[in-house]
């Protein structure tokens, strides 16, 4: 091979990994929108998880335990409506409660 194809398949070699790279990113946005979202709405994320398997390819989904300021535990399931910053909340149910006064 000479020295140019080298340099080619090199290149073309790197491409996946700059796809991942993006992909990557793109969901650590989509968290941290969610978790804006969650203390716009005065709760404190527990955690953010993301469902891969759920999610296309302008839309995040997450699977999220967060407690509001009764001190309700809720997991909920919640989507990214492309890059608009709106989310669609589903499935959002009391799992616990944290009673702040000890410790």
């Amino acid at each position: 091979m000479t020295p140019a194809e080298l340099i080619v398949l090199r290149n073309l070699a790197i491409i996946p990994g700059m796809v991942a790279v993006l992909i990557s990113l793109s969901v650590a946005l989509c968290r941290e929108i969610v978790k804006n979202d969650l203390r716009d709405r005065l709760c404190r994320p527990i955690s953010v998880r993301w469902r891969p398997l759920v999610s296309t390819r302008l839309r995040c989904a997450f699977k999220v335990v967060y407690a509001d300021l009764e001190g309700d535990v809720h997991r909920a399931t919640c989507k990214m409506m492309g890059y608009s910053r709106k989310l669609r909340w589903f499935d959002d149910e009391i799992i616990g409660h944290i009673n702040d006064s000890e410790g």
